[in-house]
């Protein structure tokens, strides 16, 4: 739910001595209902006032509505994304204490752009002349004990190519991402 001046927004209960034949104004955005008039006007002027925010990426100065279709664009976004690039992400948020969303930003970007992890889809440029192009999935990180996992030259992926049997492909760099 869109946070009202960075705070939750909690609609108002429903009124329990409601009767079916009643009258009542109904506020669409926030499914709430009104016997009075002027608290329905009070809550669809606020429900239009620049005061609310969205929660999942904290954009301000939105109305209700905006704020809930920010939301829902997130969440959509959210579900787009692979369960790896999950996965790595809260991982990330596990090993590290993390200030602010800056820096987190800073450290997902920076472990994304030199690692692979297991299931991404990535694609393969081919060492013989012919320079083609094939996709593969990520099977397994290796990395030597003797040396810095930091230190992304020091890990060796082994990629299985999507569409054959051969899963014994051995790559110790891959370009790009799929």
């Amino acid at each position: 739910m869109p946070l009202l001046r960075k705070k939750p927004f909690v609609p108002i209960d429903l009124p329990p001595d409601l009767k079916a034949d009643e009258e009542v104004f109904l506020n669409v955005l926030t499914k709430e209902i009104f016997r009075d008039y002027e608290e329905y006007f009070r809550r669809s002027i606020l429900c239009n006032s620049l005061v609310w925010s969205c929660e999942y990426t904290g954009r301000s100065s939105l109305t209700l509505s905006e704020a809930l279709q920010s939301e829902a664009d997130a969440a959509e976004h959210l579900r787009k994304m692979p369960v790896v690039i999950q996965q790595g992400i809260c991982f990330i948020i596990h090993k590290n204490e993390i200030s602010s969303l800056t820096v987190f930003v800073d450290e997902v970007l920076s472990f994304y752009r030199t690692r692979f992890l297991v299931g991404e889809k990535v694609e393969i440029a081919s060492t013989v002349k012919t320079a083609s192009r094939k996709e593969g999935i990520i099977t397994e990180v290796m990395v030597n004990p003797d040396t810095d996992f930091n230190h992304p030259n020091q890990i060796v992926y082994k990629c299985s190519i999507i569409g054959t049997q051969d899963h014994a492909l051995s790559y110790t760099k891959t370009r790009f991402r799929v």
